[in-house]
């Protein structure tokens, strides 16, 4: 995997006025390298959006690309505060969103004076009769002084290998199941059994009629719990065909790309894994997870016998944890690589089987 550190330096941020800026970039990789052709950039909210008091995406917008030394020198105009937002681009990379800046300012409060004035200038606006938001900003801070000319910023980006259109949900599509039969064992004790039920992890469903999911069940899912004064234990098991299977693992730390790029071929996949949750109310008292906030399951599904002995390739998909159950199926991301045997995980987000919208801003 290869990694870009990048340095940020803005300097000569302004306050309300319309002062030059610069914003320098320097891109490397994980080795030290210099990298070429990084977009650096900087947008900064323009004079005529202050003006018109528009909350419409009005800003100015100003890129450069890194020379053959990996740095990049962006010049622009900052109107407000010295607030400005920065990002960086590379073809080929997972990067991160914008982020803000801004540099040190010093400025009085609004006068007494100036307060009246403030309300008779948004007066003036609302009636039509004249008025500039930019006045407004200028009564509410009417001296500022730049205490610092440069800020050093790092963020890292990460290479793209392979990603591919695949199938991706969320939790919100799994429903809760109800107990198929409640039992008093007494005092004040009741034990609930429920279904055992496919899920389906292309749809991220339960199979019907428990859910929406199709008729293939990608493994099978066996629980129980236990109410004994207002405690709930959920106790069960996930449960996968002769052939499949699940491992457990650990996320490395990225922030950005894919939780991770594909199957790691040293793991060893097992054919059920156990879970337990202790609820008071709303309070957690005790816990197994199939997967913690920092882990993920990797599957192994839909492997199939021909009738003569030889077995499909199957399909792999990932589930983001958190991942438990109670009553319901939760999980915080699911990846379905539709393409038997491939066991490349890393999705093309734009490209969503699941949905009928792409997600063109994401590069």
């Amino acid at each position: 995997m290869k990694i870009l550190s990048i340095a940020i330096v803005a300097a000569s941020l302004s306050c309300f006025g319309a002062e030059d800026c610069t914003m320098t970039l320097y891109v490397r990789d994980d080795m030290g390298r210099p990298v070429s052709n990084a977009t650096a950039m900087v947008y900064v909210v323009s004079v005529n959006r202050i003006n018109a008091g528009s909350r419409s995406s009005d800003w100015a917008h100003y890129t450069a690309l890194t020379d053959t030394n990996g740095m990049a020198v962006v010049q622009f105009k900052c109107f407000i505060d010295g607030a400005y937002e920065w990002g960086v681009k590379a073809a080929g990379y997972y990067c991160p969103n914008l982020k803000s800046g801004s540099l040190d300012c010093d400025g009085e409060d609004a006068s007494p004076e100036n307060l009246a004035l403030i309300e008779e200038e948004k007066a003036k606006i609302a009636a039509g009769t004249g008025g500039s938001w930019l006045r407004v900003l200028q009564l509410i801070n009417p001296s500022f002084t730049l205490n610092e000319h440069t800020a050093t910023n790092e963020v890292t980006i990460v290479r793209k290998r392979n990603p591919q259109p695949m199938w991706e949900r969320d939790s919100t599509n799994s429903r809760r199941l109800t107990p198929l039969a409640s039992v008093d064992i007494g005092n004040g004790v009741i034990s609930n059994s429920y279904p055992r039920v496919g899920f389906d992890i292309k749809n991220g469903e339960y199979l019907m009629p428990y859910g929406d999911g199709g008729e293939f069940a990608d493994f099978w899912v066996e629980q129980y719990s236990i109410v004994s004064n207002d405690v709930t234990t959920y106790i069960g098991y996930i449960e996968f065909s002769p052939g499949c299977g699940v491992y457990r693992a650990q996320r490395d730390g990225r922030e950005l790309g894919p939780v991770c790029f594909g199957v790691d071929t040293n793991q060893v996949f097992t054919n059920r894994l156990n879970f337990m949750e202790v609820t008071r109310g709303s309070e957690t008292m005790a816990e197994r997870l199939l997967a913690a906030g920092n882990e993920y399951l990797v599957l192994h599904t839909r492997v199939t016998d021909n009738g003569e002995g030889q077995m499909s390739a199957g399909n792999y998909s990932m589930m983001e944890g958190p991942v438990w159950i109670s009553g319901g199926i939760h999980f915080k991301d699911l990846i379905f690589n539709p393409r038997p045997g491939d066991t490349n995980l890393e999705m093309d987000t734009r490209k969503n089987y699941a949905m009928s919208w792409t997600e063109e801003w994401e590069d």
